[in-house]
């Protein structure tokens, strides 16, 4: 192996500061006396104990990374081998790239930062998994991943990287514990697997402690609310770690276009997250459930009551315009009876109003469930289910914004209000989160 003097190989990269050790490979910085660029050279070494599978790795990880061609994946720049009376190795040579591992910055970092270096990973993530074949990095971690002086994320280590066209079950179990996606302890590797360890380096860099030390139910991680306070980031994150690869993240892509929404979210949000409108989102494969925060004690019965009052006015006129417009005079005891008994409800109200406010919230919500091609709506007010609608799935269904308020879901000209009180950010992560269940679960 190099002594920590100065040497040379091929007559051209010359050895300046050793990187790391780790068995028989090591990690260099050195001089590309050519060009006169810095560079890193990786070895590996053999000796009568060494393994073959070491060396099919290595050259694997030589061959993917001449074929990649990605702004913030290092570049492939020679590979050799070298053989003398003393040693043998490969060597692989990269584009050196100045900067400091997530692992050794100081965390936890705040919101912002970690979405920025999450949408930087999944855009690399995009690309490797949107290759013929997909190219699977099967090691991300912090410590593999960049914090360049440009401030841009770059993937490095391609040593445990599989690109075969039979994405599956292998002999060799690869990664790290803690980042390790569940099956890859089997064997088997996903682009999911992939997107688990974005996820564990995420929950790292958002709270400080290592994945490998949370409290676990089985192989899944229990992360909370009280991990991650944001509930709407902490869903997010979530969803990337669970035990089953079929319930995390389709792709990256899907991932990347939901980060986005959130993105814009938390930067165009005046307040934090916490005091968003939005209280939570939770998506099964039968279910998806939104809740709106809790409205100030002097706006709840507000809108309760206007919803009443306005209802209230609703009949009352309308009443009035049949009997006009009819001319049946005959039914008009029944419409004042009908009119005192939608007052009576508003005044009713009103008295609830003044004895119960204090003790009394509204936490409005819709759910989404499906049946035998329906999509089922229930709407509620204070927990109690007010409205309920069905709309066919066999149609397409449009999802838009037509005012600051309200959201909605249109089939063909039927219009249907969804939620209000959001505001663009709000209604633009509410409408992606449906458009992504509906892909999901339906042939939407």
């Amino acid at each position: 192996m190099p002594s920590e003097e100065k040497s040379c190989l091929q007559d051209r990269y010359l050895l300046e500061t050793r990187l790391g050790a780790n068995g028989l490979r090591e990690t260099w910085k050195s001089l590309d006396q050519k060009t006169q660029n810095p560079v890193i050279i990786k070895m590996l070494f053999f000796n009568g104990e060494a393994a073959w599978k070491e060396h099919e790795l290595f050259e694997r990880q030589a061959k993917t990374l001449q074929s990649l061609d990605h702004p913030r994946i290092p570049k492939y720049q020679d590979f050799f081998w070298i053989e003398t009376k003393v040693e043998r190795s490969l060597n692989l040579v990269q584009e050196y790239i100045p900067g400091q591992s997530l692992a050794e910055i100081d965390v936890p970092l705040g919101i912002e930062k970690v979405l920025e270096i999450a949408e930087q990973v999944l855009e690399i993530l995009v690309y490797l998994h949107g290759l013929s074949p997909p190219v699977l990095h099967r090691d991300i971690k912090p410590s593999n991943l960049i914090l360049g002086e440009d401030q841009k994320i770059y993937l490095i280590d391609f040593g445990s990287v599989q690109a075969e066209l039979n994405i599956g079950h292998t002999l060799t179990v690869v990664g790290t514990y803690g980042y390790m996606a569940p099956e890859q302890f089997g064997g088997q590797t996903l682009p999911a697997s992939d997107l688990y360890g974005l996820g564990a380096t995420l929950l790292y860099l958002l709270t400080g402690a290592d994945p490998a030390e949370f409290s676990r139910k089985e192989f899944q991680i229990e992360s909370n609310k009280k991990i991650i306070s944001q509930q709407i980031i902490n869903r997010w994150v979530n969803r990337f770690l669970f035990t089953n690869p079929n319930q995390r993240f389709t792709n990256a892509s899907d991932a990347l276009d939901e980060l986005r929404v959130i993105s814009k979210l938390f930067k165009e949000s005046e307040a934090s997250l916490k005091q968003s409108n939005i209280s939570s989102i939770e998506s099964t494969e039968n279910k998806l459930l939104i809740e709106l925060s809790e409205l100030p004690k002097n706006k709840v019965w507000s809108l309760f009551s206007s919803y009443v009052f306005w209802r209230t006015i609703e009949g009352s006129f309308f009443s009035f315009l049949y009997i006009i417009c009819t001319g049946n005079f005959g039914k008009y005891p029944l419409m004042i009876f009908s009119i005192t008994l939608q007052l009576s409800i508003y005044l009713l109200a009103q008295i609830i109003k003044a004895v119960a406010t204090d003790s009394l919230s509204v936490v409005n919500g819709v759910k989404f469930s499906f049946s035998k091609e329906k999509l089922l709506i229930n709407y509620s007010v204070a927990g109690i289910i007010y409205r309920k609608a069905v709309l066919d799935l066999s149609k397409p269904l449009v999802i838009q914004k037509y005012s600051k308020a309200f959201l909605f879901l249109q089939e063909n000209n039927k219009s249907m209000g969804i939620l209000h009180r959001l505001d663009d950010a709000e209604a633009k992560l509410v409408a992606e989160e449906i458009r992504c269940w509906l892909k999901k679960y339906t042939r939407q």
